[in-house]
């Protein structure tokens, strides 16, 4: 998971997703109980996002013995660990050589049309009978569905 929330970052940019992600495995830790069984404290963990924050202090050899390069998997962990730990708070141009990541949401409700308030309740409140014109299948889109489904068939 952790290496995941590592790649995540390096790949895309999606340093506060993985930050967030990464606070839920802080949060474990800090709960887990060595008093207990490993089970009563699997069961007290998150299910959406299982794990433990990474520990230096845990040797992970056994765990990584048949990995191709376990060294580097450590040094991930570690770097991860660093770059996403609570108390780490760098500004977003600084945090770990990652550009933010691409934000797809349009700046306005309806890109490129200009829509009144009351028209789009009324398209909405109408199901579409009233209201905004020209969304939505109409007649040349079902022709032209049905002609693919022919073509197709």
């Amino acid at each position: 998971h952790i290496l995941w929330c590592h790649n995540v970052v390096k790949a895309y940019g999606m340093y506060e997703f993985a930050k967030a992600r990464y606070e839920n495995l802080e949060l474990t830790r800090a709960s887990w109980s060595k008093k207990k069984t490993f089970e009563d404290n699997a069961k007290a963990m998150v299910s959406f996002n299982p794990g433990l924050s990474y520990d230096p202090d845990q040797d992970l050899t056994a765990a990584l013995s048949k990995h191709y390069n376990p060294e580097l998997v450590k040094e991930k962990l570690a770097e991860c660990h660093d770059m996403l730990k609570k108390e780490n708070a760098k500004e977003v141009d600084e945090k770990a050589d990652a550009e933010l990541a691409y934000d797809l949401t349009t700046w306005e409700d309806f890109p490129g049309v200009t829509y009144s308030v009351t028209k789009v309740m009324l398209q909405a409140l109408t199901r579409g009978w009233a209201g905004i014109s020209g969304t939505g299948p109409n007649v040349g889109f079902t022709q032209y569905a049905a002609s693919l489904r022919e073509h197709y068939a």
